[in-house]
């Protein structure tokens, strides 16, 4: 297992969470603490980082297959990269990632409110947080990252191409800060922006747009 270091721009801090495991089909607004094999895996621009996991202890046990995944929308180029055991703890606006190796990191969106312990975690603000489930997170470690972030911008964190887009949003849009679709119960995505974006979510799937 390796980590590289992590270029970021240091926020807040985030309290630890007690609260029970979570079963791939956790609601995407509620906290969650997801326990497997975790791959961390940044675009080429840096821009875009894709955590997935699969899940220990969700009746199949570690197969190999991604369960959850989540994509951070970062303000300024990083390298983060893991793949190993992991325990995330997970909230509408904040992503903790324990590891084996190291503290792990906490995620947190910009302008979120925030408690004052970090857990040995190293921090990185980020524009946006998706959450993604179902459907769109079935397969290997490296079919779920080329997936989500084939759909990140090259040049940007905060617009849209390929099949999500910033328009026509089933549910968020101009003023939202957050958003969630369920798609014909095959799965779904939410997301959590800052300020500097809005919310837009689709069966395409869920990010933060300008």
């Amino acid at each position: 297992m390796q980590v590289r270091g992590v270029m970021s721009m240091v926020v807040c801090v985030v309290a630890s969470l007690g609260i029970a495991p979570s079963d791939q089909q956790s609601s995407p607004r509620s906290a969650s603490v997801l326990v497997g094999d975790a791959r961390i895996t940044t675009s080429a621009d840096g821009l875009t980082a894709v955590v997935s996991i699969d899940l220990d202890g969700d009746g199949d046990g570690v197969d190999g297959v991604v369960d959850q995944a989540f994509r951070i929308q970062l303000p300024a180029p990083a390298s983060l990269a893991y793949a190993g055991p992991a325990t995330l703890v997970h909230t509408a606006n904040q992503l903790s990632i324990g590891t084996t190796s190291s503290g792990g990191w906490t995620i947190l969106v910009a302008g979120s409110a925030h408690a004052s312990k970090t857990g040995g975690r190293e921090l990185l603000e980020a524009v946006g947080l998706a959450h993604f489930w179902g459907s769109a997170t079935r397969g290997s470690h490296d079919d779920v990252a080329a997936r989500l972030l084939s759909t990140a911008c090259p040049s940007s964190p905060l617009q849209a191409q390929s099949g999500e887009s910033c328009s026509d949003c089933t549910s968020g849009g101009p003023g939202s800060t957050e958003c969630s679709v369920n798609c014909n119960g095959s799965g779904g995505c939410s997301v959590s922006c800052s300020d500097a974006a809005f919310a837009c979510c689709t069966c395409g799937g869920c990010r933060c747009c300008r």
